[in-house]
């Protein structure tokens, strides 16, 4: 088996197959920005009489990949010159993202692609997936083109469809970002997936995916609105995550970021294939205006990672979509009711404890159950903790104030008592009441474990 040739920055490549949502999302947005109109002319004007563009071979991207661009924005915001078209049904090229990209453009272009749709389907690996040619191993970006060629041209059922649908389910890592590689060849893929995962039927499996993914890929997108300001990265991370927000901010931070690259003759760059990606972005309709109903929440349990027993008196912070803080008690339940939809980062601290934080994306009148979070120890420290009784009666006593070394706490309602980041070794441990006989005892603390 082959392994595939990494592409130059044309991870370019793959920004085409936003068109497939997006085209019909853009057909029906309101009145189109000013950036849009400008730059969706100087693409026309790019278009010359035999169908290839004016300044493609200055571009980012390849012949192919600059006709198929554009081709797909102005079908979307204008009207596709037909040579134009002709130029993209030409090309012969046999690799998996050519013919991909071809028989998502031409069938957006009314053409029939069903011969290049056949074409594809030799191409599939054992494993379900698709590399990019025959016989190179697979990996998540080609067989994310397929599944939208596929999709596009009504054959997401096909038995071929749905092994590549398990591949790529294969490919998302634990942190919900997809494949390996550096973080501009993550998002790259992060993108595309989400976008084949919305061109196919929805299913729990699938619904479950597109939370892992856009949820990794909300993390990466910067405070000035960008993906690693990456123009390109950022308009095709956009147009695969804008579906499934409701966070307006997301949407507002990109359209600025993008708008703010914009020449004065409406290009990108000057830049056809650039040009055309971000058209698309910038023409995702806006989430729509509704009235917040809080019928969701957030549910869980906190634990200590090692005795996997409740973890009482974790501070847990939402915030995002709205804010909240809650405390655990003794069975380190987490419970955030009557929350509104959207995005939410998550934040859990205890003291003598890593810190976890997480992104999720809530739907609307879903309870989603984040499962159970296991802290990990501080190992530079550790963690004194227990109960004071009464020793004649053995009922806890609340009030007691524990003291190892020069650190201190009082004892709960339940008689508890917890001192975090003690310093390893010997320590003393006193427990003293009024009324009672104060107490002390020695032993021994271990960094990153609990005396």
């Amino acid at each position: 088996m082959k392994h595939q040739a990494h592409r130059n920055f044309l991870e370019v490549a793959f920004a085409v197959l936003c068109s497939v949502l997006v085209i019909g999302q853009a057909r029906a947005a309101t009145t189109p920005s000013p950036a849009v109109v400008n730059g969706t002319k100087w693409l026309q004007s790019q278009v010359q009489a035999d169908g290839t563009l004016l300044n493609e071979a200055l571009s980012i991207a390849t012949p192919l990949q600059n006709r198929a661009e554009s081709l797909d924005t102005l079908n979307a915001l204008a009207t596709a010159p037909a040579p134009l078209a002709d130029q993209v049904a030409a090309d012969t090229t046999d690799n998996t993202e050519y013919l991909a990209r071809r028989a998502v453009t031409l069938s957006l272009a009314g053409r029939d692609a069903s011969s290049i749709v056949q074409q594809l389907l030799p191409k599939q690996n054992p494993d379900g997936g698709f590399g990019g040619a025959t016989g190179y191993s697979s990996d998540p970006l080609d067989t994310s083109l397929v599944m939208l060629a596929l999709a596009q041209n009504s054959q997401s059922a096909l038995p071929a469809a749905q092994n590549a649908l398990s591949y790529l389910l294969t490919t998302i890592q634990s942190d919900g970002g997809v494949g390996a590689g550096s973080d501009s060849q993550r998002i790259n893929a992060s993108a595309m997936a989400l976008l084949a995962l919305q061109s196919f039927p929805q299913s729990l499996t699938t619904a479950n995916a597109l939370k892992q993914v856009s949820s990794w890929l909300l993390l990466k997108q910067g405070a000035d609105g960008s993906w690693l300001g990456n123009s390109n990265l950022t308009a095709l991370s956009f147009a695969a995550v804008a579906p499934l927000t409701t966070d307006s901010t997301i949407s507002t931070t990109a359209t600025a970021y993008l708008t703010g690259l914009q020449a004065a003759d409406g290009s990108w760059a000057e830049d056809p294939f650039l040009t055309a990606v971000v058209l698309r972005a910038l023409s995702m309709p806006a989430p729509a205006a509704t009235t917040a109903t809080a019928s969701s929440a957030i549910t869980g349990l906190v634990v200590d990672s090692k005795t996997t027993a409740a973890l009482a008196g974790a501070t847990v912070t939402l915030s995002g979509a709205a804010t909240a803080t809650l405390t655990t008690g003794a069975d380190g339940k987490i419970n955030f009711p009557s929350l509104v939809a959207g995005t939410y980062n998550l934040q859990i601290t205890s003291a003598g404890y890593n810190t976890y934080t997480n992104t999720y994306v809530l739907n609307t009148s879903q309870t989603l159950n984040i499962g159970t979070i296991a802290l990990t120890q501080v190992s530079t420290s550790g963690i004194v903790s227990g109960t004071v009784t009464d020793a004649a009666t053995g009922k806890p006593l609340a009030g007691a104030t524990v003291t190892v070394n020069t650190a201190s706490a009082v004892t709960d309602v339940n008689g508890n008592y917890k001192i975090a980041n003690v310093t390893p070794g010997t320590v003393t441990l006193s427990a003293a009441m009024t009324g009672y006989t104060t107490v002390s005892v020695t032993g021994s603390v271990v960094g990153g474990e609990t005396l």
